[in-house]
């Protein structure tokens, strides 16, 4: 994956733990969109101009009438060739469904929520080679405190989310055995656009690197959703994303 934050994946997790966000307001969007397929590229500067390099991932999303995402498809790519596929389904905003095919391995992995009209939730994963995951999401005020254990009762997991009045995540913490191994801060504009991402600690284990990552949007359509941004790491270009959105 990327060294940046998807726009759009980033926040549909939350739909799938949180449960019950509608995501075309979850992510600043008007209009009432079917679908939005983004695609995302490395960025190079040529001529004094930044334009699109290697295509890198692509994304595809699927909304019903109420707004609630329902179809997620994640495509990764390395050097023009497809490294993975991921197919994400959802109930009412929530994950009920993961498929991920690699060149090598297929897994499904099926999620059911627990006591969803909880302030705490569990939702238990099931994967077809066997593995058994639970996490059990504990919310305090607007942060979110995730802790993922295997059948054995062991956590192999802790991730802290605090969130916005809007519902937009603000600060995102993977916390390691002894410390913490992952720690960003996100600024979002008022249409919820993100516009910063402070990667403060990133550990060997996790993806991505300790610096600045900033958004520029470059296009609307006519219903004000951009159709284009880049992603600045340290002042630096580094990735251009493109939408194209139906309505």
């Amino acid at each position: 994956m990327k060294k940046g934050v998807i726009l759009v994946a980033f926040t549909y997790i939350i739909a799938g733990c949180g449960g019950g966000i509608k995501e075309q307001k979850f992510m600043g969007l008007s209009g009432s969109p079917k679908s939005i397929r983004e695609t995302v590229y490395t960025a190079t500067e040529e001529f004094g101009e930044i334009v699109e390099g290697d295509i890198e991932e692509s994304y595809y999303y699927e909304f019903d009438k109420e707004g609630f995402i329902v179809k997620a498809i994640s495509i990764y790519y390395y050097n023009g060739d497809t490294l993975s596929v991921v197919t994400d389904k959802f109930k009412k905003g929530y994950l009920v469904e993961s498929h991920s095919v690699s060149k090598s391995d297929s897994t499904l992995t099926t999620y059911t929520l627990k006591n969803k009209e909880s302030k705490n939730k569990i939702m238990e994963a099931i994967a077809s080679d066997g593995s058994f995951i639970t996490s059990v999401i504990e919310t305090e005020g607007r942060k979110e405190v995730t802790t993922k254990k295997n059948s054995e009762g062991k956590t192999t997991g802790k991730y802290e989310r605090y969130f916005d009045n809007k519902g937009n995540i603000i600060e995102y913490k993977v916390l390691g055995k002894d410390e913490v191994d992952y720690w960003s801060k996100l600024t979002f504009d008022n249409k919820s656009r993100l516009t910063k991402k402070e990667v403060i600690v990133c550990s060997e284990n996790m993806s991505g690197e300790v610096g600045v990552y900033t958004y520029k949007y470059e296009e609307s359509d006519s219903k004000g959703n951009w159709t284009k941004n880049i992603e600045y790491f340290n002042d630096k270009p580094s990735h251009i994303t493109t939408r194209e959105i139906l309505y």
